[in-house]
């Protein structure tokens, strides 16, 4: 196989001891195969451009050599770093014509595909984001490595997490991250804005990208824009990130960690754990819990993560199901990484974007590997869905029957809408708090849990007050006035009551109707309209978790 050129390259072909299966992808550098061992087993293979002539041979800095030394350093690195979250180097061959390393495969999305397909990541998945990344990045940190491209396309969302790929431009610590001429290597709206200024890669500069793709993660779109490059770099340089819609401790968090100036960052366990408060609040991401979506996606592959703080040894066959295309080893066959002239962008004038040849993503799926975690006693942790699921139905049983009794008397069914409001927002913040206690200890039930839901009871019961007061006043507020919109529009007169005010005279509508009059079906039918017009701007979901909790909490468990 030496003397074969890349291009002669054809399925079923033997490259070392691997057999082509079928090409991934590929640029001027080279391509990326799924090949097969003697075994059986499937991997990932990228190979350089053979047939290197002499001359460049001689050349150190052709761009061949520079891809063969990129494909070493990517070896390196990857040998050096044992950890889930960092994809795994299976063999590599460097000094022969024909260059490889081979990997394994990962099944799934990377981050920007599961992003655009499954939406942004908010509330408890964030988190697991959030956590195992850090975790990832921080293990690559821990073995030497400073990665230097960490962006959506080189995260690969498999089952078990977040994987980091491509060490392309890794490098050691110490070592330069601008080339021979003058370029800075890297991802505008990822690369730490003191790099682009002339500064060094280091640790901080890596947690200031790993901030830039949790934010993009969260808001689900690159938070510094992606065009024109120049702006892109200039918001980046001044801090100006788009957060809007992040709860406030989440994005004073992501401020903080994307803050220009590098010694007034927060530190990774900050933003993390701003993170994880905003997931414990169930009022911090309104839109983690839809009462009334019927269509929410429920086998996205974040879902089937697992809160283990380490990997239980379980036999297992390899296995791949593959999903699409995303080169998880490649970005320089197959991603766009920006090469950025440090002096045109200190001088915000102009730069250019060396963009790969074929510009197309491709997905790279890693066999499950033999030591797997064994999942979880996670059921409990779950739940919270669950219940609002449930709590959505019940909710609105529970409205159907105060609209109808609104028919038959206003006080009593404005009594028991006001007790169920009470009462489910007491509960939805009590089951809340202790679904995070669950999750926070590992799926498995504290010591003295029931004592600790008895003694926050009291807060709870202020803070379930709190939640439902406004919305108390929006129910009379629009329920008055469908007691008088509704029998004017159906000809008749409403039901009215004088209140005197010193000179003023108020007619409102009364608060003892006719049975089944037009002013009681008013009182009735705007009843209704407010709910519904509350669910549709998410403003149910404590009432929708408590009430899940309240009725449902037998069945939760036996399931």
């Amino acid at each position: 196989m030496e003397d074969m050129s890349m291009f002669d390259l054809q399925p079923g072909n033997n490259v070392g001891s691997y057999t082509l299966i079928d090409r991934l992808g590929g640029g001027a550098m080279g391509s990326v195969w799924r090949v097969r061992d003697d075994g059986g087993n499937q991997y990932a293979m990228k190979i350089l451009r053979a047939s290197v002539r002499a001359e460049d041979n001689e050349n150190e800095d052709s761009e061949q050599e520079r891809a063969r030394l990129r494909l070493k350093r990517e070896a390196l690195s990857l040998k050096r770093i044992h950890h889930p979250g960092v994809c795994e180097i299976v063999d590599m061959e460097l000094d022969a014509s024909i260059a490889f390393i081979v990997t394994g495969l990962i099944e799934g999305h990377n981050l920007r595909e599961d992003v655009a397909e499954n939406g942004p990541y908010v509330a408890d998945d964030l988190e697991r984001l959030a956590h195992k990344l850090i975790a990832a990045v921080k293990a690559v940190h821990d073995a030497g490595i400073i990665h230097r491209d960490i962006k959506p396309t080189n995260v690969m969302i498999s089952s078990r997490g977040p994987v980091l790929v491509d060490f392309g431009i890794a490098m050691g610590e110490g070592e330069s991250h601008v080339t021979r001429t003058g370029l800075v290597m890297g991802t505008p709206g990822f690369i730490a804005p003191e790099i682009i200024e002339g500064g060094d890669s280091d640790e901080i500069t890596d947690w200031w990208s790993v901030a830039a793709v949790l934010a993009f993660a969260a808001t689900g779109k690159p938070v510094f824009g992606t065009k024109p490059m120049m702006a892109v770099l200039e918001r980046a340089a001044s801090g100006n990130a788009d957060l809007t819609g992040l709860p406030p401790r989440t994005m004073d968090a992501f401020r903080k960690a994307l803050n220009p100036i590098r010694q007034q960052r927060c530190l990774p366990s900050d933003l993390e754990k701003a993170i994880s408060q905003d997931a414990m609040d169930p009022l911090a991401w309104p839109e983690a819990n839809r009462p009334f979506d019927k269509n929410s996606a429920l086998g996205d592959m974040r879902r089937m993560w697992r809160e283990t703080t380490c990997e239980t040894l379980a036999n297992t066959t390899s296995e791949t199901l593959a999903v699409t295309k995303q080169d998880c080893i490649n970005n320089d066959v197959s991603n766009a990484t920006s090469v950025i002239s440090a002096t045109n962008a200190r001088s915000a004038t102009s730069a250019r974007s060396v963009i790969s040849a074929d510009n197309k993503n491709y997905a790279i799926d890693e066999p499950v590997d033999s030591t797997t975690a064994l999942p979880q006693d996670s059921h409990q942790i779950s739940n919270q869905p669950t219940y609002s699921h449930r709590g959505a139905w019940i909710l609105i049983s529970c409205l159907l029957i105060c609209a109808f009794i609104a028919c038959l008397s206003v006080l009593d069914s404005a009594g028991l809408c006001i007790l169920m409001m009470c009462v489910s927002s007491t509960f939805g913040y009590n089951i809340s708090a202790r679904l995070r206690r669950l999750q926070l200890n590992n799926g498995s039930i504290p010591r003295h849990d029931a004592v600790i839901s008895i003694a926050s009871l009291p807060w709870h019961i202020i803070r379930g007050l709190l939640y439902s007061l406004p919305r108390m006043i929006g129910v009379v507020i629009v329920s008055c006035a469908g007691a008088v919109i509704y029998p004017l529009l159906c000809g008749t007169t409403p039901e009215l009551l004088s209140i005197k005010l010193g000179f003023l005279n108020i007619l409102l509508p009364t608060y003892s109707p006719t049975i089944f009059s037009k002013t009681s079906i008013g009182y009735a039918i705007g009843f209704l309209i407010y709910w519904i017009i509350l669910a549709l701007f998410k403003g149910t979901t404590l009432f929708c978790l408590g009430l899940g909790a309240l009725f449902g909490s037998k069945k939760s468990e036996e399931e």
